[in-house]
């Protein structure tokens, strides 16, 4: 019986030999570093987030524990390489490192075990099922540890594997089914509607302040990416949202600059967007952001619209989450970065609901 050891632990980076880190540093002082995911790491790239579930024995199915999963992008020369994992409350891993080496083609995971002793996996992915096998010779057998973000992505599964000394095969020792944080499992699946990364385009769930703007990051990894190079994300903002503008800006550029981050709920899952909270009875209709008042908008109305659509859901989402002076805040801003919108209107009933003022 494998017995269970609670732990929160910090990330652990093993160094791995030559990886896609030590390739990131051989970049030459003048060039950009693009925050592009490597291919390899594409397709589990729906890992990045917190995830937590129940986790079982196979020797006492009725005896279960929780976890929680935090995976992060890992940086190298301002280039993501890697993911970095911290379990709480495991009994296999309590961090890791998985990279993958593009030399010997195979993924590495390497960390800890929650007694502090060094694990270290070697295995590849099965390109239909996005299944991670990692396998390594442990001091009672083989060991196999299977992790697979399920196609709807917000479920995924982690399991461990042992092959006894003469044993023909294994045999499943825990198994731990999870589900992303913060996600409303009856939709069927993560939305894909929401901010995005300013580091590598992913879903964003949390925010980080830094050089007087607010960007929209997926992770902690991406989080000190940017508290490290402001200048370099305030420029990669300043273009894209001059290049491409969205209802779903990437960064909102205002901020305290002191480095603070929150996440959008307690526990959210990158890039959902909660469900919009009811409006309090009123005699006046809700307007939706969706409706278009002006048969053609200009290009400036539009512009003002997605902006204040924008702001009105992060702050329909505070509201939500009993959040008020929070979703009072982004009210007021849409009213004043989007005044004379069918959003400011929608924001104008809503802080007259949260003040009581009917």
């Amino acid at each position: 019986m494998i017995a269970r050891l609670p732990i929160v632990a910090a990330l652990v980076l093993v160094p791995i030999g030559l990886t896609f880190a030590s390739r990131a540093q051989e970049k030459t002082a003048g060039e950009e570093s693009s925050g592009s995911v490597p291919p390899e790491l594409e397709p589990i790239a729906t890992l990045v987030g917190r995830w937590t579930g129940q986790a079982v024995p196979a020797d006492n199915p009725l005896r279960g524990w929780r976890e929680t999963h935090d995976w992060a992008w890992a940086f190298e020369g301002g280039e993501p390489v890697g993911l970095t994992l911290s379990i709480e409350g495991g009994t296999i891993l309590a961090s890791a490192r998985l990279s993958f080496d593009p030399d010997a083609k195979v993924y590495r995971l390497e960390g800890t075990d929650p007694r502090g002793e060094p694990m270290a996996f070697v295995g590849t992915l099965d390109p239909r099922t996005k299944a991670l096998t990692l396998d390594r010779s442990g001091p009672e057998g083989d060991d196999r540890l299977t992790i697979r973000p399920n196609s709807n992505g917000i479920r995924s599964d982690f399991w461990f594997d042992r092959k006894a000394p003469g044993s023909p095969q294994y045999a499943r020792l825990v198994r731990a089914n999870l589900g992303r944080a913060g996600e409303n499992f009856a939709a069927g699946g993560a939305s894909s509607i929401g901010p995005r990364c300013i580091v590598t385009g992913g879903a964003a769930a949390i925010t980080v302040s830094a050089g007087g703007s607010t960007f929209s990051v997926c992770c902690s990894g991406c989080r000190d990416e940017v508290l490290a190079n402001p200048e370099k994300y305030a420029a990669k903002l300043k273009a894209a949202l001059a290049s491409r503008p969205s209802g779903r800006p990437v960064a909102i550029p205002t901020g305290p600059g002191d480095g603070s981050f929150d996440r959008p709920s307690a526990d959210p899952g990158p890039g959902a967007d909660p469900p919009e909270p009811s409006p309090s009875p009123s005699p006046t209709p809700r307007t939706e952001p969706s409706d278009d008042p002006e048969p053609s908008p200009s290009p400036s109305d539009a512009g003002l619209r997605r902006r204040g659509a924008s702001l009105l859901r992060i702050g329909q989402a505070l509201e939500k989450q009993g959040k008020p002076d929070g979703a009072l805040n982004f009210y007021r801003r849409v009213l004043s970065e989007a005044p004379d919108t069918p959003e400011a209107d929608t924001a104008r009933q809503r802080i007259r609901a949260i003040q009581g003022d009917g």
